[in-house]
């Protein structure tokens, strides 16, 4: 059961940041939040692939990795399955890491 609420806790992190993800991306927010380890976090990013949950493609010379219409139905389905603390954890660090970029922002010269 624990591997199933991690895996939809990948999912469910892509569907909240509304946008693709590198892989180094992916791995600063579940280790940032302490969601699960790293070593985990590969096997389990390399089952969601091989079950076309997310796929990977390339641009600009990075891999990124984009949710499936599969992975956001199951997602949907099972979100109810995901701990509430996870979702608030991950909700959170969303959340601070836009005002930061915000702040970021707001903070520079204009042009």
């Amino acid at each position: 059961e624990e591997l199933a609420y991690h895996k939809l806790l990948i999912l469910y992190i892509l569907d909240k940041i509304n946008m693709d993800l590198t892989n180094s991306q992916m791995t600063q927010v579940v280790l940032e939040t302490d969601i699960m380890n790293y070593f985990s976090f590969q096997q389990i990013l390399s089952q969601l692939m091989d079950s076309k949950f997310i796929k990977p493609y390339k641009d600009s010379g990075r891999e990124y990795y984009c949710l499936t219409q599969k992975g956001l139905e199951t997602l949907e389905y099972f979100l109810n399955r995901i701990p509430e603390s996870y979702a608030q954890k991950i909700d959170e660090y969303i959340k601070n890491r836009s005002e930061e970029h915000t702040s970021e922002l707001q903070s520079l010269p204009a042009i």
